[in-house]
């Protein structure tokens, strides 16, 4: 709307772009939901709080002038109950299983293999709101169940218009789902619901819908009925019997079959009935809910969104940023919460309102204790002050000289003054004397002689003043005029009372302000235990719901494999314990974190949360330790990535980037470092390693091993699942196979051994200059197509084709830094060998520094191709060779070692970042 209205506003505000407006307006918030397949719940993250909202506000409100319902306060009739009624239809176990089925459409939509021609998330919402309403819009062979919705709606209308007969009252029912048709094509519950009415007792002409009725003529015939109480009950959807339609004379009910997407939807249906002009003083509204289906994501949906309009329109808040505590807002989290089936959820939503409310209360309860302990320490100062400078005023008095009349004396510069004229000149000239003090580095103060009793001082910093110092000190004008100057003096002598007096008065004020103020400082929150223990209700019902669980397909596949490994792992116990029940078995300590008690799990996870939230609010540099020595913390390593931009607000607090005393900068995690001799994150037990069914080279070429509790026949049988080899695979393909997050490692092993490798896996991983030389694209994959000779004929060619054209790797130190060129970008330098990829420097500007790192990669990259390198390069650098090695005149070639060896102690980029990534290791939790 402002974008539409106040463009010239947002532009002198520089608001006129979205990113700056809700940098400025907007804040996510991460909130509990149910899943839109209605099978579980997540935390979702949306755009929903609106922040500097007295600034916001201004803003709008310059063009809107906002009205709302409860503003105007309009004669329309009460709300039995005060809020809709709620009646809820048991789920059937045909939609139990109906919805199931939904719940595994959509993890196979998570995998990314499905056409989304085929199947969407927007289909299966749509299923499974139909479903909600009827299971027999979907499966038509399912039987009437008696306690559907539709059935529920069919008693409750029936009821209603038995009861009103003598008055002839109306009644309205909306649905958007399952419109009528014509006969004989499929379920229409619009029809189903009138013929079971009709089946009553109800005339059929005292039902109408409104879809039969499109002309502008017939739709005005037909309010002209409803209003009069010749049709008693009609139905229609949103768009058709919403806005326009003025048929409250007589209505007493409305009816919502389901729920719309909008909030403006609800007010639209509420506002045909809740309006001027209905003559009846209480009327009814139902909201229709099925337990366990889309229904409950439907309410909650409408719930997020009435949120974020109402506190924007209703503009009554004074606060900072708006919460989520609005009263309409919590009648859909009720509905949301009774559609669930789970009681739980009402209680979590009644908790969270009250913690958020209790959480602003005590937020501002410590911001003013906050601001009284400050002012409590200045007045403390302040007293301290004024008693002191009390003192030393009623000094000066007592020992002020009179120099009224003839009394008039003055030394300046060792002269004796009794001439007010002569006087003021000297004092003047003496002034013009010492105004370049300051300049000159001559000392400040100057004193310039005595007066009543008083030092006279002078500093040029101050001009055209002169200071009267005895116990305390006292301010005189030093003017062109010698008259006025000593005039000013004397003033300033006779003040000295009036100051005395002044300071006692501001004394004792500063007194009873601070004993007034003693007794608001310190004080407890009143609400504090029911806070924390509303906090704490609050986490035991996030573990009980388990909102935090992550619901991924690949880790339920991993689950259920480490059950079926558990399971046989017990079966074993089981039978040594039959063997040896009488031997008692000693408890053993927990080895890993997920052997801990739940509560521990929960504590742990929760601390680690609190320690990653406080790194993330650091203001770095930071001195810490690491490994026993001083480095200082620069800050999360994204904000020194090439994206940083994009990584903004994104940074992940547990990767640090790390500056020793001595050395170049390095990426550590957050749990190897110490600052004030505490560690930054608490020391927990390290997570189950997941099972891996390849062996794959680590970071520095040692062998991955396999976890203990992957048998070679779980992984035979994982691997036989996939007919693609692993190399071969996509990203997208490895990880809906369960076989890992990312098979870059696998592809290089298999480069190493010049067997073809995916495409796809080689351009998503950057990994086209890490492949040996000779491999080629040829179509979805990469095939080498080089010649494979033995390591002494290829030591041999190299050093024939060296002579012709410079191989890198056999090159000297002074050789590379002939031929290398060298390019600054930003804090970081770029080092290219002729017709080589660029080699990254970071955090140095050093051309030699540059060199000597790009060779020194040309060098790794070579070795681990068992290709021949430079004597020198490798007594220069000191790298240290594998195994296999020997020295033949100024090279180093590779004897006996094929190209499938391991790799060296010094790897290259790709196969750092290959290995780290998908060799077991140890994982932190939380």
């Amino acid at each position: 709307m402002q974008r539409y209205l106040q463009m010239d506003v947002l532009r002198r505000q520089h608001l006129q772009h979205f990113d700056a407006w809700s940098g400025s307006f907007g804040e996510t918030v991460s909130a509990m939901e149910l899943a839109p397949d209605g099978a579980g719940y997540r935390l979702n993250t949306r755009f929903a709080r609106f922040v500097n909202v007295p600034e916001l506000m201004h803003l709008f409100r310059q063009t809107a002038d906002v009205q709302t319902a409860d503003m105007l306060k309009l004669p329309v009739p009460e709300l039995e109950g005060g809020k809709p009624q709620v009646i809820r239809a048991p789920a059937t176990p045909e939609l139990k299983v109906f919805v199931q089925s939904l719940a595994k459409r959509a993890e196979k939509l998570k995998t990314g293999l499905v056409d989304p021609r085929e199947d969407n998330m927007l289909k299966i919402t749509g299923e499974g709101r139909k479903a909600a309403l009827d299971l027999r819009l979907m499966r038509p062979a399912t039987p009437d169940h008696p306690e559907s919705k539709a059935n529920l709606a069919v008693r409750e209308i029936f009821t209603i218009w038995q009861a009103t007969g003598e008055q002839r009252l109306t009644q309205m029912v909306f649905c958007d789902l399952s419109t009528p048709k014509v006969e004989g094509r499929g379920l229409s519950v619009y029809q189903d619901i009138r013929a079971k009415l009709v089946a009553l007792g109800v005339p059929a002409d005292e039902i109408q819908f409104m879809q039969d009725h499109d002309s502008d003529a017939a739709k005005m015939a037909l309010f002209k009925d409803v209003r009069s109480g010749r049709v008693r009950i009609l139905m229609g959807s949103t768009q058709k019997m919403g806005a326009g339609t003025n048929v409250q004379a007589k209505l007493v009910a409305l009816h919502h079959l389901d729920a719309p997407w909008r909030p403006a939807d609800i007010e639209q249906r509420e506002g045909r009935i809740r309006r001027q002009g209905n003559t009846n003083a209480t009327i009814k509204i139902f909201r229709y809910v099925t337990e366990g289906s889309f229904d409950a994501y439907m309410w909650q949906t409408l719930e997020t969104k009435a949120k974020f309009i109402s506190q924007v329109m209703t503009g009554e808040t004074t606060a900072r940023r708006i919460e989520d505590l609005d009263a309409p807002a919590l009648t859909y989290a009720e509905v949301k919460a009774i559609a669930s089936g789970n009681p739980m959820i009402v209680e979590k939503a009644k908790v969270d309102a009250e913690v958020m409310k209790l959480s602003r209360l005590r937020a501002e309860h410590a911001e003013s204790q906050f601001s009284h302990r400050g002012r409590l320490r200045m007045m403390e100062q302040d007293v301290v002050r004024l008693e002191r400078q009390l003192v030393s005023t009623e000094k000066d008095v007592a020992t002020r000289q009179d120099t009224q009349g003839d009394k008039f004396r003055m030394v300046l510069d060792g002269e004796v003054f009794t001439d007010r004229v002569k006087a003021g000149s000297a004092l003047i000239y003496l002034v013009e004397d010492h105004r370049t003090d300051h300049l000159l580095g001559r000392p400040s103060p100057a004193v310039l002689g005595e007066f009543a009793g008083f030092k006279l001082e002078y500093r040029s910093t101050l001009a055209d003043k002169v200071t009267l110092r005895g116990a305390s000190e006292y301010v005189a004008s030093v003017s062109p005029s010698p008259v006025g100057t000593i005039s000013s003096l004397e003033h300033a002598t006779r003040s000295v009372e009036d100051q005395v007096e002044r300071t006692r008065q501001e004394l004792a004020r500063t007194k009873k302000d601070l004993g007034e103020l003693s007794k608001l400082a310190g004080g407890v929150w009143e609400h504090e235990e029911h806070y924390r223990t509303l906090v704490k209700r609050q986490s035991e019902l996030v573990d009980a719901l388990d909102i935090t669980k992550n619901q991924a397909a690949a880790q339920l596949a991993t689950e259920s494999e480490e059950t079926e490994i558990a399971t046989s792992a017990a079966s074993e116990v089981e039978a040594a314990e039959e063997v040896g029940a009488e031997e008692e078995i000693p408890p053993v300590a927990p080895k890993y974190f997920e052997d801990q008690s739940p509560e521990l799990q929960t504590a742990q996870r929760a601390q680690r949360r609190v320690e990653i939230e406080a790194i993330g609010r650091m203001k770095f540099p930071v001195a810490a330790m690491f490994d026993g020595k001083p480095v200082s913390i620069l800050g999360p390593v994204d904000r020194f990535s090439p994206y940083k931009e994009q990584a903004k607000g994104k940074e992940d607090p547990n990767q640090l980037m790390v500056q020793p005393a001595k050395g170049d900068r390095f990426i550590t995690l957050a749990s190897g470092l110490k600052v004030d001799g505490k560690p930054l994150v608490t020391q927990v037990l390290p997570m189950r390693e997941k099972p891996n069914s390849f062996v794959v080279a680590g970071p520095h070429g040692k062998l991955a091993q396999m976890h203990p509790k992957t048998t070679p026949a779980l992984a035979t049988a994982k691997a036989s699942r996939e007919s693609i080899p692993p190399e071969l695979m996509t990203p997208q393909q490895f990880r809906a196979a369960g076989l890992g997050p990312a098979n870059d490692a696998i592809v290089l092993q298999a480069a190493r051994q010049h067997k073809p490798v995916s495409a796809m896996a080689v351009d998503d991983y950057l990994l086209k200059y890490s492949l040996p030389r000779g491999y080629e694209r040829d179509g979805d994959r990469f095939v080498f197509k080089g010649s494979t000779v033995a390591p002494l004929e290829k030591a041999k060619a190299s050093k024939g084709r060296a002579a012709t054209k410079p191989v890198p790797a056999l090159m000297t130190p002074a050789e590379a830094r002939s031929v290398v060129t060298v390019s600054i970008s930003g804090k970081d330098a770029w080092a290219r060998f002729p017709g080589r990829e660029r080699w990254l420097s970071p955090g140095s500007k050093k051309r030699d520094l540059a060199i000597e790192r790009a060779h020194r990669g040309e060098i790794t990259r070579a070795i681990e191709a068992g290709e021949p390198v430079s004597a020198a390069a490798i007594a220069t650098y000191k790298i240290p060779l594998p195994e296999g090695y020997e020295k033949q005149g100024d090279q180093f070639a590779s004897v006996g070692v094929g190209p499938d060896r391991a790799v060296s102690q010094d790897p290259s980029v790709a196969t750092t970042r290959a290995g780290h990534r998908s060799a077991p290791r140890r994982s932190i939790a939380a």
